[in-house]
């Protein structure tokens, strides 16, 4: 610290034959630029005021369902949605609002008592409640007269249009994303994708108590695009060629910790209805792939820490709200025995020449 501290002394000099008072007049220069800094309006950007390098915040939402997250980069075109596309899209935005776990829930009520005569095992009735949410849902939202459902909700159950807004950038969570055919041709590499999402496991097509647990994904982005819920609000998703992790032949992990992936074999593809080739851009996190020049077809995926977010710790919380907690302490105590305390003498008389 001691160098660094140094090096920015040394920066301020100017007149090398008086090198002492080049470094003073530059630090007192610094510092009332600084104080007047602060005294600016916000529309002038300073140093106080200035925007991250990955400029992400977004504008504002009127929705409390789904606030807009993120900022796209350079411009944008329309396109219509296929009929599968809308399909896979729409799901996944349903699945993941906390606003329709009830339900959910309550229409795979309805279809364990639908399928009891024919099957109880847990993986069916997972099945079919996947693939029939998306019309149950609109069907129960727009047949309920009762008014007790928000403009939100009644948009999201209606789907969104099927015209949506592509993107090849976007900037979210701190990281700037590319399209693999946006970054073409660059030496930088911003269209790896990581998330974790909870799945249920079965040991077998038999198996009536599935495993819950977190599975990490690892993808490429191949498509940004936002969809238009009649107005209401949008939401952007991420469209990506998703590695199978949940294969053991083609996820490896070394003996050093360091996780390889295979992108031959990829899931979700988009050619089953089934398939869920995309997550919300509010869930990706950014990392880049390192070939193995020994292993051909094998890459180690890098995490990224966003830039200007740090992670304090619990710690640090916790001692920010112990020390808040004494000061207030410290104030009760104070306020009880509180004494003012006179700064001059009375017993003591100087007399001035």
């Amino acid at each position: 610290m001691e160098m660094m501290f140094l090096g920015k002394l040394k920066k301020f000099v100017r007149n090398k034959a008086q090198p002492e008072g080049s470094i003073v007049e530059g630090w007192m220069s610094e510092e009332l630029l600084t104080f007047c800094s602060r005294y600016l309006d916000n529309e002038i950007e300073t140093r106080f005021n200035r925007g991250g390098r990955v400029h992400d915040d977004p504008i504002q939402s009127s929705s409390c369902l789904f606030p807009n997250v993120g900022k796209p980069i350079g411009g944008s075109t329309y396109f219509t949605l296929t009929p599968k596309e809308w399909l896979q899209a729409h799901r996944h935005v349903l699945v993941n609002c906390e606003e329709v776990d009830k339900f959910i829930e309550e229409f795979r009520t309805i279809t364990k008592k639908k399928l009891r005569s024919r099957t109880r095992l847990s993986s069916e009735i997972e099945k079919e409640v996947h693939r029939g949410i998306v019309d149950w849902f609109m069907r129960y939202i727009m047949n309920d007269n009762s008014n007790a459902h928000s403009d939100d909700t009644c948009a999201l159950a209606r789907g969104p249009l099927q015209q949506a807004r592509r993107y090849t950038a976007y900037n979210v969570n701190g990281y700037k994303f590319r399209t693999l055919q946006r970054e073409h041709g660059m030496k930088s590499q911003n269209s790896g994708v990581f998330c974790c999402f909870g799945t249920k496991s079965y040991a077998s097509s038999s198996d009536n108590r599935p495993m819950e647990g977190l599975v990490s994904y690892y993808g490429k982005l191949v498509d940004i695009f936002e969809l238009n819920y009649h107005g209401r609000f949008m939401v952007t998703l991420f469209k990506c060629h998703w590695a199978n992790t949940t294969n053991f032949r083609h996820v490896r992990k070394d003996a050093l910790g360091f996780t390889s992936i295979n992108f031959s074999n990829l899931i979700h593809t988009r050619v089953k209805e089934d398939d869920e080739p995309y997550i919300q851009a509010s869930e990706a996190q950014l990392v880049y792939y390192v070939e193995d020049k020994k292993d051909e077809g094998w890459v180690t995926p890098v995490h990224l820490k966003p830039r200007d977010l740090f992670d304090m710790g619990e710690d640090a919380i916790e001692t920010t709200y112990e020390s808040e907690t004494n000061q207030q302490q410290l104030a009760l105590h104070w306020s009880e025995d509180y004494v003012e305390a006179q700064l001059s003498r009375p017993d003591v008389h100087v007399e001035f020449d």
